[in-house]
């Protein structure tokens, strides 16, 4: 009778009730898809040169702007996303005397003169001539705050004392096994009863090298060193081999992780958020399983990360991160801000207009508030 009773608590122990299946098996369930969701993206890169979400397919194309771009462009290609900014400052003087100043973007420009400027960056005479050729839709949809000395206030200025923020954050990661260390120990040297042991020593450990190695990857990842090491090493003419790969996503990654330089972190929020809306144009316009290639800076390979989200989340994060300098850029641009322009070749590889996107509920939620 009592093996009998033993073995039906047991059974009955092993079930999972729907409260145990809701906070322990469905969060590991979320990350696990997570996890497997981004390796499979990487996998894919590294083995076709492009990587899918939500049903569009994309293909990066990182660059230093002084190089340009050297990765072909995709047979299958069916649209192309420019990192781009264009000003162009004019002073008009009036018969009175007085002036006022004319600030021109990559939106406002005429067709003609945005293709010779584009033209003149390394590597993008090459990237627009292959997309008239082969007939392509070309978004331009950046929002820089532009000069740099507009930038500069923003971002966060590399110096020698990264290398000793780099070295820290390694430092305080392997300071968080240190609790591990006294646990084992304690285990092994004092004799206390199991379960107090457990309770004691196990929650300390676990929360100090949870702490101390996140805090350490944090840290030693913001920093010029850090950068160094990864994307500014990397060779882009083999972006997609698997090394090369791997120094530009780490840095990727870890611009995702840091906000505070919104010159990469916004730019990538809003840049990825404008892909998207491109690659569901294309489907409404009957492209089945369309490919868009996005070309970009170095640094901004972090797209990749943000592209994967919804475009609600990514909307409340533009609005809600790096305010300051979201305001700046709305000011600066105004509706531009929530727009991509458009542009096609026709037949004879002439550039033409083809459609503004406008993200109108971005646009409403970035109207300064009625007091």
């Amino acid at each position: 009778m009592i093996d009998n009773l033993s073995n039906a608590e047991q059974s009955q122990s092993k079930k999972i009730s729907r409260r145990d299946f809701a906070f322990k098996i469905v969060p590991a369930g979320i990350a696990a898809t997570a996890i497997a969701l981004k390796s499979k993206n990487e996998i894919s890169v590294v083995n076709s040169g492009i990587f899918k979400s939500d049903g569009i397919r994309f293909q990066p194309i990182y660059e230093t702007h002084a190089e340009g771009a050297e990765i072909s462009l995709h047979p299958e290609l069916n649209g192309l996303f420019l990192e781009y900014n264009l000003e162009n400052r004019t002073t008009f003087l009036h018969a009175d005397g007085t002036s006022n100043e004319s600030l021109q973007s990559h939106y406002d420009v005429g067709v003609d003169e945005l293709v010779t400027k584009i033209g003149n960056f390394p590597g993008k005479n090459n990237l627009l001539r292959k997309a008239a050729q082969m007939t392509l839709p070309v978004a331009v949809g950046d929002i820089a705050l532009g000069t740099f000395e507009e930038e500069l206030g923003f971002y966060r200025s590399m110096t020698k004392e990264d290398k000793y923020k780099f070295y820290g954050g390694i430092l305080a990661s392997v300071l968080g096994l240190f609790p591990e260390g006294i646990r084992r120990t304690i285990q092994e040297k004092v004799k206390i009863p199991n379960m107090r042991r457990f309770i004691i020593t196990k929650p300390l450990a676990a929360l100090s090298i949870l702490l101390g190695s996140s805090f350490g990857t944090w840290l030693s990842t913001d920093t010029g060193f850090f950068e160094n090491l990864t994307v500014k090493n990397a060779d882009f003419s083999r972006q997609t081999e698997p090394y090369q790969r791997l120094l530009i996503r780490l840095h990727g990654l870890s611009s995702t992780a840091h906000p505070e330089p919104p010159v990469i972190f916004c730019r990538n929020l809003v840049m990825a958020l404008k892909i998207k809306q491109f690659g569901k144009y294309l489907e409404s316009n009957h492209v089945d399983n369309p490919l868009v290639a996005f070309n970009t800076g170095a640094l901004h390979s972090g797209i990749e990360d943000f592209i994967s989200l919804p475009e609600e989340l990514l909307r409340q994060m533009i609005i809600h991160i790096n305010t300051n300098y979201i305001h700046e850029s709305f000011s600066k641009y105004g509706d531009y801000f929530s727009t991509t322009r458009l542009i096609r070749a026709d037949n004879n590889g002439i550039f033409h207009d083809l459609k503004y996107l406008k993200d109108n509920k971005l646009n409403e939620m970035l109207q300064p508030k009625k007091t």
